[in-house]
């Protein structure tokens, strides 16, 4: 049925007739009452007719009279259409039921299909089409409280009560809810529901950064929002054709430390060769001579998730049909990279990035794939819940649950810090705050070879779905808030 509502918004048939019934305020109030539980635009009625006509310029009348009979228009006028109406997609599987006890949550928003191109697998910069933000409810402009007194080492945080997943016996006999161990969090209960007394482990402390993606709100609005400084590094996505050192003292003077990706793109074939060969080295050699000028310590990571088939310089890359990068090809190129940025001597750093899944489910293990860490100074890991949100994504994940297997195949291979180079979850069948709570916590407790992690705070679109990783509402922000400060008490000395 959440399929069918989606269809009626954004299906492209019979123009004419949806035209007509737009211009029906009673009917179009009548659809906006009726979608509301599901978060579909609450906009004022007297908008309604010049909002809805921008925000879905047609409607699907045999869908509608399907999914929701009785809200048809009175006399719906009957031209013979053009063409058959469009069936609901057969390769797109109901979601399966959500995975764990919890009842969706009532900010829960349906899956959107949508006829506007998807972002080129080439960027991560692509923010979302203005009609599909159009149908979030904006960030909130007033500003939650947060329990932030660090005075004490022994500080509570309140957590919301989530009655379905506590047991009179999970409380203390001071009636505080307390979690001594990350065990039962491993077998998915959720964080404390009431006060958290803090773990006071020693060999759980270290210092842990917290980075991350965006475009608006800057990061400088986000924290002054919040309330607390919580951000300590940005990172940026630029090809190596436009890299500019000018990115870099933006993000120093606005008081984070850079982290970019730096791109390698091409229009034939794989760039490997092309790295090996130096038809980039004038471009790599001009940037690392303005870092070196310029003096801002930053990391790059490049070449960045490598045992993926989605860029041109990864490992199962396919053009015409065959995979032509190599683990030593990989090697090679980041070796002359690492040279040039030395030889100039720019202050910078380096990340090695693997993906937690190998691209096209390639069963092999990363060490089939790994090119090594000479000249590396930190190796990272993506590692996404992309719940309900592809086809190949019909199902939802802890961050414990996608993190561990990767984390474990990583620290295995190499002594480096292990950082967490991009994370974030959607909303689809999953409890979004309570997963942000559990992510912040796993970090402290389970990933103790962790040292920073970064957040991909932006909705776009993906595979024509909007993924919503922002933090969207002030329930989400006040999770990503309070997990923050549970991460740093445990992990702070």
């Amino acid at each position: 049925n959440l399929l069918k509502l989606s269809d009626i918004f954004l299906s492209k048939e019979n123009e004419e007739i949806a035209e007509k019934w737009f211009q029906n305020d009673q009917y179009i109030e009548s659809l906006l009452t009726t979608f509301a539980p599901y978060k579909l635009p609450t906009f004022p009625p007297t908008e309604l007719p010049t909002l809805l006509p921008t925000i879905i310029p047609t409607l699907n009348p045999t869908l509608v009279n399907s999914a929701t009979p009785s809200l048809a228009p009175p006399t719906p006028p009957s031209p013979t259409p053009t063409s058959d109406p469009t069936p609901l997609p057969t390769n797109y599987p109901t979601p399966a039921p959500t995975l764990d006890p919890t009842p969706l949550p009532t900010y829960y928003t349906t899956s959107l299909r949508t006829t506007d191109p998807s972002p080129s697998p080439n960027s991560k910069e692509t923010p979302a089409p203005t009609i599909l933000q159009a149908l979030y409810t904006p960030p909130p402009t007033t500003q939650p409280v947060f329990n932030n007194d660090t005075s004490d080492s022994t500080e509570t945080i309140n957590y919301t009560l989530n009655p379905t997943t506590t047991s009179d016996s999970d409380f203390n006999e001071d009636g505080n809810y307390t979690v001594p161990t990350s065990s039962s969090f491993r077998n998915g209960t959720p964080p404390p529901t009431a006060l958290f007394t803090m773990i006071d482990d020693p060999s759980l402390k270290r210092d842990v950064g917290v980075g991350i993606y965006t475009t608006s709100p800057s990061p400088n609005e986000r924290e002054a929002q919040f309330g607390i400084k919580i951000f300590d590094y940005r990172l940026e996505f630029s090809p190596i054709t436009t890299l500019s050192y000018s990115l870099i003292e933006q993000i120093d003077a606005e008081g984070y430390i850079p982290i970019i990706n730096m791109e390698f793109f091409s229009d034939d074939g794989p760039v490997l060769p092309k790295i090996m060969n130096g038809e980039f080295d004038q471009m790599i050699w001009d940037f690392a001579l303005d870092c070196a000028q310029g003096g801002i310590p930053f990391w790059i990571r490049t070449l960045h998730e490598f045992n993926g088939d989605w860029y041109p310089w990864a490992l199962l890359y396919s053009y015409n049909g065959t995979l032509e990068n190599t683990v030593q090809d990989l090697t090679s190129s980041f070796n002359r990279i690492i040279a040039l940025f030395k030889s100039a001597g720019a202050p910078v750093k380096f990340q090695l990035n693997i993906n937690a899944n190998n691209g096209l489910d390639d069963p092999r293990p990363f060490a089939d794939f790994w090119p090594g860490t000479e000249g590396m100074d930190a190796v990272t890991i993506t590692s996404y819940n992309r719940a309900y949100s592809t086809i190949n994504h019909q199902y939802s994940l802890s961050f414990y649950e996608g993190f561990k297997a990767p984390y474990d195949e990583v620290a295995a291979l190499t002594d480096l810090p292990i950082w967490i180079a991009e994370t974030g979850t959607t909303s689809y069948f999953t409890d979004k705050p309570i997963w942000l709570r559990q992510c912040f916590l796993s970090i402290a407790i389970d990933f103790p070879r962790v040292v920073q992690v970064t957040f991909f705070l932006l909705n776009k679109v993906n595979e024509g779905v909007l993924t919503d990783w922002d933090l969207n509402d002030d329930e989400e922000i006040e999770a990503f808030v309070e997990g923050f400060l549970t991460m740093r008490e445990i992990t702070t000395w």
